[in-house]
């Protein structure tokens, strides 16, 4: 029997085509629906709010333009089309919200049912919970059938999606209301719980990021990492000009430090003067270029960094070759 084709085990190519390209329209759609939500909790007033979004003003029941600490603004609406009730929580706006964000992005954290999440998110968080929730739950006590919508962005995003995680562990009996209808979408929202909690609610909680938006990533120990990246960059520069290297590529597996470096881009000022440092030693090379190499690439490196963890001192290897490198980098020029 010969293989079958395409066209015989699927009658309908072109129907499947069309759905196919649907179901991405659609999702391109929701994502857009859930971004204006977000963005309209930064917005002025109720009317500003329901000219950039798909609710009505008459359907935004409550909106709260002024922060205070651990207490980001936000509003209530609802969106009869697809039956929701939505909380939109905006980001960081105001002093008070860049209070809460360096609470939360310091390393002080609480554990919550097991799990450690940050300070200042979840006090925002909590604050939704006992101030809010009488008004949510009448809403769905109206609307029958409705289900809860988190939305935010930034700071806004990560105190939704601790709110969705805190009443999806309740009960009936405590919410009033199934916690099964709760979900949250969250744009560019900054790392708020640990990877084990992230994981856990995956099936409830979106986030959305932007190719290689920094705040997403940014916390006290990816703030560490990149500390520590930039000053391993310094001293390797500073290393070859001691041993007489002339003709150097640097490479380095954070996208960040090497556009930093090539670029001077200013997103980087805090560390300008290492940045400046570098510069100024590299001009006395011949040759110098910094490339972004991932260390799963870069077998030899990601090997030499996974021995010096063991090694005591400073050790310098010139024109030896360690038997336990040596057929990495055989593999490697080959």
């Amino acid at each position: 029997m010969g293989k079958e084709t395409e066209s015989e085990t699927n009658p309908y190519p072109v129907v499947d085509l069309f759905r196919k390209s649907l179901q991405a329209f659609n999702g391109v759609h929701d994502l857009i629906y859930h971004l204006e939500l977000a963005k309209g909790s930064y917005k002025d007033s109720p009317a500003t709010l329901a000219r950039n979004s798909m609710l009505r003003e008459s359907n935004v029941l409550k909106f709260v333009k002024n922060s205070s600490v651990m207490r980001p603004g936000y509003y209530i609406g609802i969106d009869n089309c697809r039956k929701l009730v939505i909380l939109g929580i905006h980001g960081t706006q105001t002093v008070y919200d860049l209070i809460t964000d360096i609470v939360s992005l310091g390393d002080g954290e609480v554990t919550f049912e097991g799990y450690s999440t940050h300070f200042g998110t979840a006090e925002a968080a909590h604050w939704f919970l006992f101030h809010e929730m009488g008004t949510i739950r009448n809403c769905l006590e109206k609307y029958e059938g409705y289900r809860l919508r988190l939305v935010g962005h930034s700071l806004g995003g990560a105190t939704a999606s601790l709110l969705a995680i805190m009443l999806r562990r309740k009960s009936y009996m405590e919410l009033g209301f199934s916690p099964d209808i709760v979900s949250a979408v969250g744009f560019a929202t900054p790392p708020c719980v640990s990877s084990e909690l992230a994981e856990n609610c995956s099936d409830f909680v979106t986030t959305v990021v932007m190719q290689d938006d920094v705040v997403p990533g940014l916390s006290a120990a990816s703030l560490t990492r990149l500390w520590n990246k930039i000053l391993h960059t310094d001293w390797a520069v500073q290393f070859s000009l001691e041993i007489g290297l002339t003709e150097v590529i640097f490479e380095g597996d954070s996208v960040m430090v090497i556009q930093a470096i090539s670029q001077r881009s200013p997103d980087f000022s805090a560390y300008g003067h290492i940045i400046k440092d570098i510069h100024s030693q590299a001009a006395a090379l011949q040759f110098s270029d910094f490339c972004h190499v991932s260390c799963t690439y870069n077998i030899v490196a990601d090997a030499l960094a996974k021995k010096v963890k063991s090694c005591m001192g400073l050790q310098v290897w010139l024109e030896v070759l360690l038997d336990d490198i040596a057929p990495l980098v055989c593999f490697d020029v080959h």
